[in-house]
């Protein structure tokens, strides 16, 4: 890792391939169509990443195959790639986050399903854990969330969290609880991962 800031925001992705991501888009907008979804979401969030200067931005994505259009994308904006490691996401996210936290004082985890995800929004994260809260987190309409920071890597964190289902962001909210964690919760944003959430998608 090239450290340049203490604070590194991690973007996570899976590798754009037809028939294999946006699934649930793939009825209502054909294999193409949930593709390009795919893409002018992966697109938008990397643009996000060159505005701004006080974080280190790095990709993690989970195909080491059909990857050379996604690393192209990655070199142009001058990030960093990694190879997501785990069984599921929670241990994805949590190996990335431990590696990354030998080095950074403050780690962020985005994705790339957001199209409200914003530039302030991604500074507030940073703020909150540069100031004192152990961790923070951005929750989705869905039930998950869209940002998590935290300053320790802890993988209870990650453990037991039902991915995909409504309840990853509650379940989160009491793991931090019990942990007796510091916390800062950001504002509610749209994910897009199913037909009624292309309306927040063409905002973009």
């Amino acid at each position: 890792m090239a450290k340049n800031n203490n604070t590194c925001c991690l973007v996570f992705t899976k590798t754009p391939e037809l028939g294999k991501t946006k699934t649930r888009l793939i009825p209502a907008l054909g294999i193409n169509g949930a593709y390009n979804v795919h893409v002018k979401l992966l697109k938008y969030t990397l643009k996000l990443t060159t505005e701004i200067n006080n974080i280190d931005f790095f990709l993690h994505y989970t195909s080491k195959k059909n990857n050379q259009w996604l690393l192209s994308l990655a070199s142009k904006h001058n990030l960093l790639t990694q190879v997501q490691t785990g069984k599921d996401l929670g241990k994805r996210m949590f190996n990335a986050a431990k590696t990354s936290l030998t080095q950074y004082s403050h780690c962020i985890i985005i994705g790339i399903d957001c199209p409200e995800l914003s530039i302030h929004y991604i500074e507030q994260a940073n703020k909150h854990l540069s100031t004192g809260y152990d961790a923070v987190i951005g929750p989705a309409y869905d039930g998950g969330y869209v940002l998590i920071g935290i300053n320790k890597a802890n993988k209870d964190i990650f453990n037991n969290i039902e991915w995909g289902s409504d309840s990853v962001f509650n379940s989160t909210i009491e793991i931090f609880k019990r942990l007796n964690l510091q916390f800062k919760t950001l504002a509610t944003l749209h994910d897009v991962d199913k037909k009624e959430d292309l309306q927040y998608f063409n905002l973009i």
